[in-house]
């Protein structure tokens, strides 16, 4: 399963009240894709005038791949409230694991390679500068004259002044035709050929942001010390923005009013300044945000004259179950009748964590696995013995005798999981038609869960 919590845990913050207000807006409007600056540092380059450190901007929707048993813990720093999301959903509202990168925190290093992965992110940035400034060429030869002349002043790293250039038009034409030939068809007209270019570009930048949303450190900050590869170890995967469907974007920009919401809910956060990419000043983060409110899809023809129809699914629709602190279960199940969600989805928190019990099979084999473990470890204690050159016949008797515990425990177990599984088939078969098999059923395990037991007391003593 798939989980997006909230919210995040603050001093002086109702959870509650603020989860209930995230969770009207959600159900209101769709996924929120909030930008993020994460930094890289690389190796400084005095020809080239390159930053030491390369600020990434993200814009995503966060998920967690954990078992709902773990999800008790994960609730500590991420929020009571949980979005519940099967597998398959998260793969068609086009979820991707998180790529770990490692991030140096140090100026310098002997060790060039440490900045490897930062020089990544860094050329990144470049092809999303190089896509931004062919978008705009194309734009400025739109509906001009081929003999009109360009004079441009652009700026550059290595120098304090903008370098003058001069272009004529249809040279420039020609050029942006010769790096984008196997992007539009010849036979277009100038302009039509222009906004293809365009459009390519913008999917080519869209394709970009996204990537670069998918990029995480491994560690937090080393002064926090949050243990070695604190995020890594957290199964992210994003929702990231930049994505369209036939050419058309799948997320919007927030109206007004969709602002003012976000700034009451959190106005030091969503007010504080970010850098965007391909922006030279820095942007209010709630001016930044995007609403995913629906996903497209293509459906498939019922005959072979038909064409594939591009079709919109609401957000909500994927969602499995919503999962909220019991006191705050009656007014959830309220917001989703006034959003007209369904609300056998809402559950709260102390009854999912109930359904969500072991089931015995699966215990059995955990059991099993264990066993393999330490039948490893008296193996291995077994030769260090012998090649310590250790012959004492009291150990080894110890040895032999847990070697037959732990394999007449292995016996037990198969034969446990296999009636484990008889009774459950013939539970199943004979639900309906018979209360024998019921009674039978009821009175296996408990005896069942005896043995088990019994074993174990066994081998402890």
């Amino acid at each position: 399963m798939f989980y997006h919590s909230f919210p995040r845990p603050k001093k002086c913050q109702n959870n509650i009240e603020k989860g209930l207000r995230i969770l009207n807006n959600f159900l209101k409007s769709g996924i929120l894709l909030v930008p993020e600056n994460v930094t890289y540092k690389k190796d400084k380059d005095e020809k080239r005038k390159t930053p030491e450190e390369y600020i990434l901007t993200q814009r995503r929707f966060c998920l967690t791949q954990i078992d709902i048993k773990d999800l008790k813990d994960h609730q500590t720093n991420f929020g009571p409230f949980h979005i519940e999301f099967e597998d398959a959903a998260a793969y068609d509202l086009g979820a991707v694991p998180v790529f770990y990168l490692p991030r140096s925190e140090t100026p310098t290093s002997e060790w060039s390679l440490k900045k490897l992965p930062g020089s990544f992110i860094f050329e990144l940035y470049e092809l999303q500068i190089m896509f931004n400034d062919i978008k705009e060429y194309v734009k400025m030869t739109k509906n001009a004259d081929n003999n009109d002349t360009l004079n441009l002043k652009i700026n550059n790293r290595a120098e304090s002044k903008p370098k003058p250039y001069s272009f004529n038009i249809k040279q420039l034409r020609d050029m942006l035709d010769m790096f984008t030939i196997n992007f539009h068809p010849y036979s277009l007209e100038e302009n039509d050929k222009r906004d293809v270019i365009e459009a390519r570009m913008d999917t080519m930048l869209g394709i970009l942001q996204s990537i670069c949303s998918l990029f995480y450190p491994t560690d937090n900050d080393f002064k926090k010390n949050n243990g070695k590869l604190y995020y890594f170890r957290q199964r992210e995967w994003r929702i990231t923005s930049g994505l369209s469907v036939n050419g058309k974007p799948l997320d919007r920009m927030l109206d007004d009013d969709e602002k003012k919401v976000l700034l009451s809910l959190d106005n030091t956060f969503y007010n504080k300044k970010i850098w965007v990419a391909n922006n030279l000043e820095q942007q209010k983060l709630v001016d930044e945000c995007t609403i995913l409110p629906l996903i497209a899809y293509e459906t498939k023809p019922k005959s072979g004259k038909e064409k594939r129809k591009t079709e919109n699914r609401p957000i909500q629709e994927y969602v499995k179950r919503i999962i909220v602190p019991k006191e705050a279960l009656e007014e959830s199940i309220k917001i989703a009748k006034e959003n007209g969600f369904d609300c056998s989805k809402i559950i709260d928190f102390d009854t999912a964590m109930k359904k969500a019990k072991i089931p015995f099979e699966d215990l059995i084999d955990s059991m099993i696995n264990n066993k393999q473990e330490l039948q490893k470890l008296i193996e291995a204690l077994r030769s260090n013995l012998h090649d310590s050159g250790n012959k004492d016949t009291a150990c080894e008797a110890i040895i032999t005798e847990q070697e037959n515990i732990l394999e007449n425990l292995h016996n037990q177990l198969n034969i446990m999981s296999e009636t484990y599984k008889k009774q459950k088939i013939l539970l199943a078969r004979y639900k309906q038609k018979s209360n024998f098999w019921k009674i039978f059923a009821l009175i296996g395990i408990p005896i069942t869960a005896v043995i088990i037991g019994f074993i174990f007391f066994s081998v402890i003593r």
